[in-house]
């Protein structure tokens, strides 16, 4: 669009021997629904990212309790061992 702008001015002012080196566009306002469209945009792509987060995080506690349970499964066998290990112990000693 400020290439458009700049072409027609620059076109423009030649017809009147003047040459333009830069055209800045400042104080530039769009309407009201091109406004609220772009704000919808982004709080649809703020809604977005917080879906993947909830989805990566729900993924990641998934992870995380699976290894948890294996961890805890895969140690039982050495508690019961630690504890059918000290009642034989306890048994001949306290006699």
């Amino acid at each position: 669009m400020s290439r458009e702008i700049r072409r027609i001015l620059t076109e423009r002012a030649a017809n009147f021997n003047i040459a333009l080196d830069d055209v800045s566009i400042i104080n530039l306002t769009f309407g009201k629904e091109f406004t609220a469209a772009i704000e919808a945009k982004q709080v649809a792509a703020q809604e977005a990212e917080r879906a993947k987060f909830i989805v990566e995080k729900a993924e990641q506690d998934k992870k995380s309790a699976i290894v948890r349970a294996q961890v805890y499964y895969c140690s039982l066998p050495i508690y019961y061992t630690y504890i059918h290990i000290y009642m034989y112990v306890c048994m001949y000693v306290c006699i």
